[in-house]
């Protein structure tokens, strides 16, 4: 069935990148927007093109779209899944360190920063640990936990100590 849809355009390219249905009288409409109200049916319609030349086909008439940064973000997906950026980060320290060649300023304050970092986090993790009124579960843990509660018939989270509230920094010490 048709409906007043308006299509939303990438700027920068000027290819659709979404759409909504059109409610009331008006839509916003900002400099750096492409929008453009159409009559279509998204069940048996898409827009394809640009905004400039593009037009509403059948979906039978579409070729499926397999865009490049779908691909990409799969592949780097792929990569944090295998190789975390700690994970590198660590690798490439380790090998910089051990090569024996100059090691520029930015690369030792980075590296500096990383480890204090990591240092700081294994002592809030302690500390964690220690505060009263609260459990700290380990990621393991909790994974465990939410698979038990599951199997009872599902699992629902009460909510989580906010990391960036501030307690006293002498559990730290």
């Amino acid at each position: 069935m048709k409906t007043d849809i308006i299509l939303i355009f990438d700027p920068v390219d000027r290819f659709c990148i979404g759409w909504t249905e059109k409610t009331g009288n008006a839509f916003p409409v900002s400099e750096n927007s492409l929008l453009k109200e159409v009559q279509m049916d998204p069940e048996t319609e898409r827009w394809v093109g640009s905004y400039d030349s593009g037009a509403l086909e059948p979906v039978l008439n579409v070729s499926e779209m397999i865009l490049e940064n779908d691909v990409d973000d799969r592949c780097k997906k792929q990569i944090l899944k295998a190789f975390p950026v700690e994970k590198q980060l660590k690798v490439l320290i380790e090998m910089l360190e051990k090569a024996g060649i100059p090691l520029t300023d930015d690369f030792l304050s980075m590296s500096a920063f990383i480890k204090e970092t990591r240092n700081v986090n294994a002592r809030l993790k302690a500390a964690y640990k220690k505060t009263k009124g609260s459990k700290y579960l380990t990621a393991k843990d909790f994974m465990a936990l939410q698979d038990k509660e599951n199997q009872k018939g599902g699992y629902e989270h009460n909510g989580v100590h906010d990391i960036d509230k501030p307690f006293d920094m002498e559990d730290l010490l």
